[in-house]
């Protein structure tokens, strides 16, 4: 029987090994510290799965510690790693189709996360693990994009009534699509959380910032930087940042691009996100050593709460359930990531109204 994996003392150096290994530059007198017989190496391997990090822990490890590894895991990661690269590079294939086809009819359409995101962040698409293609469109557009999409070998996952059809358009933020012969999912995105969560980003201002990243010659539009770093931080929140490559997606953008701080400052407080903002930071901060600037790290430094929850998240994050399971206590934690009064009630109202939504138009729960 395998061991779980959410004993903090029983894999303590496995757990701090990781995180040493998501840094860009981890000590490495620190690291040949904790290496020893007693080393659960598949347990690295296996949290490294699931946290989407195995091609930055390879990286790691070829790189520096190969001759330290035993041989076996340094294969496990690196057919791992080979799989991904495969993976992404035949996913990148199929977001230009998708990107051209839309663009050709006319429908703006930017790419969310994926490879454009493991460009941006990485500069290299096999550097970031991830499961589907995310597109971005305006939601006026989306019935006609249904269209597009489903009579050019997409079909939809979801199985709905017009009724139901409409509230998921009304008060959540996607639609998912299995497209081609492999049944790549393609989500189809207005909007970048469900209404309740209360981020009200502006999305028409949103497409006059895009930013471009090229993808195998192919200008493909993207958010820009600072409209990742915000989404990033919320998204993360949202899922109380449950997984390190979250975090690393942070840490890599923050390194890797040109980041306007004010232009930060001023959409964080506009999206009622400014201590999401601060407890991703705080998060990419202190597992990964992100350079941020002065006047950033303070004000990160005089939010108790942003770093209050960040200890708990970092206690939590090889635990196995790092989510709640019962939604009054989301809800709970999820206030605590508000700034302002007026934000906490707004997520409030939003979420008891979703529930009732879900109630009369989702008996069976979100089609997820």
């Amino acid at each position: 029987m395998k061991p779980s994996i959410n004993n903090k003392s029983q894999f303590a150096a496995e757990n701090r090994l990781i995180r040493l290994f998501s840094q860009v530059d981890p000590d490495r007198s620190e690291c040949f510290s904790l290496f020893g017989d007693k080393i659960d190496w598949d347990y690295i391997f296996r949290t490294a799965e699931e946290h989407r990090i195995v091609p930055i822990l390879f990286k790691q490890l070829k790189a520096a510690f190969k001759s330290h590894i035993p041989e076996s895991i340094c294969n496990k990661f690196q057919t791992r790693f080979q799989e991904i690269a495969a993976y992404n590079f035949a996913r990148s294939t199929q977001l230009i189709k998708l990107i051209n086809l839309l663009q050709t009819h006319n429908f703006p359409v930017l790419s969310y996360k994926g490879m454009t995101l493991a460009e941006l962040a990485y500069g290299d698409v096999t550097l970031r693990q991830f499961t589907d293609i995310d597109l971005f469109v305006k939601k006026k557009d989306f019935s006609e994009i249904k269209k597009l999409l489903i009579s050019n070998d997409c079909r939809s996952v979801w199985t709905l009534t017009a009724k139901q059809e409409h509230a998921v358009l009304k008060y959540d933020y996607e639609f998912p699509f299995y497209c081609s012969e492999v049944n790549t999912l393609v989500e189809v995105h207005w909007a970048f959380v469900e209404s309740f969560f209360a981020f009200d980003c502006d999305t028409e201002k949103l497409w006059k910032r895009i930013g471009l990243v090229t993808l195998y010659g192919k200008k493909i539009p993207t958010l820009s930087a600072v409209d990742y770093l915000i989404v990033l931080c919320a998204h993360g929140s949202k899922h109380f940042w449950k997984r390190l490559g979250w975090i690393c997606d942070l840490d890599r953008l923050v390194r890797n691009t040109e980041i306007d701080w004010d232009s930060v400052l001023k959409l964080a407080v506009e999206t009622g996100s400014l201590r999401m903002v601060w407890l991703g930071l705080y998060l990419s901060t202190e597992i990964l050593k992100t350079e941020l600037p002065g006047f950033i790290n303070e004000k990160i430094q005089k939010d108790q709460t942003a770093a209050a929850l960040g200890k708990k998240f970092i206690e939590n994050l090889f635990e196995a359930d790092k989510e709640p399971s019962d939604w009054k206590e989301m809800a709970k934690i999820h206030l605590k990531m508000r700034e302002n009064l007026s934000t906490k009630i707004k997520y409030s109202e939003r979420l008891l109204t979703t529930k009732l939504i879900d109630k009369l138009f989702m008996p069976m729960g979100r089609p997820r």
